[in-house]
């Protein structure tokens, strides 16, 4: 288990942002309460999974890093869109389930029920959550290494695999998008969509303006914060 000081340095490294402003989000996070605190130096609180899912929510979701606590609150409340994964991509897409080791998760559709499937690293996501719990549920995926292995397991296959986490400020949602044929650019991941889970924000305005701003990372983050967890 890592220290909150390891933490933002995995972040920092991975998400290319500077460790002072990193920490100046992790330090919000934690005097909202959503980051553990305890003494310093060896009585140091150890991180978890959801310490690091509020620290990278704060930083994707927050227009200033002193918006952290209501931040976090509102990504508290967001919920999972009904449909879950769209099955248009998989339809595209038959052998997918040679890489994905299935797990039945109930959708709907245009008004009628269908079975999709999830990699079963990712069967959590059955589940009705949050985009913390979404946060929460991938990073302790990387730091049990099953995130990497489901990753390692599409290449050969679809060239690779890859995931993408997309998150809207203003009005606040989000989806969690499955990349397959990828490639990396950067820190992100570019192929051809084969899944999307999408989030809201039940309170949203629908009309903010026109300027949206958005944050976007890959599993890369993903697997550098549970590397520093693991």
């Amino acid at each position: 288990m890592a220290r909150l000081s390891a933490l933002v340095e995995a972040t920092a490294e991975a998400t290319g942002w500077s460790s002072n402003n990193v920490s100046l989000y992790a330090r919000y996070a934690r005097e909202a309460g959503y980051i553990k605190q305890a003494a310093r130096g060896m009585a140091a609180a150890e991180m978890g999974a959801s310490d690091g899912a509020a620290l990278l929510g704060a930083m994707m979701a927050s227009h200033y890093a002193k918006d952290t606590k209501h931040t976090l609150d509102d990504l508290q409340e967001t919920v999972r869109t009904f449909n879950g994964w769209d099955n248009a991509y998989f339809d595209s897409i038959k052998d997918f389930e040679m890489i994905m080791r299935p797990v039945p998760m109930l959708i709907m559709s245009d008004n009628l029920e269908r079975v999709v499937t999830l990699p079963k690293c990712l069967d959590f996501l059955a589940a009705q959550h949050s985009i913390l719990g979404l946060l929460t549920g991938l990073i302790e995926r990387a730091a049990d290494g099953s995130l990497a292995r489901f990753i390692s397991k599409g290449r050969g296959t679809y060239g690779t695999v890859g995931l993408n986490l997309v998150v809207q400020r203003s009005p606040l949602a989000a989806n969690l998008e499955l990349i397959a044929g990828s490639w990396s650019r950067g820190k992100n991941s570019i192929g051809q969509v084969v899944g999307k889970i999408d989030y809201h924000f039940p309170r949203a305005d629908i009309w903010r303006g026109d300027l949206i701003s958005l944050h976007k990372v890959s599993h890369y983050t993903i697997l550098r914060m549970g590397k520093a967890l693991a």
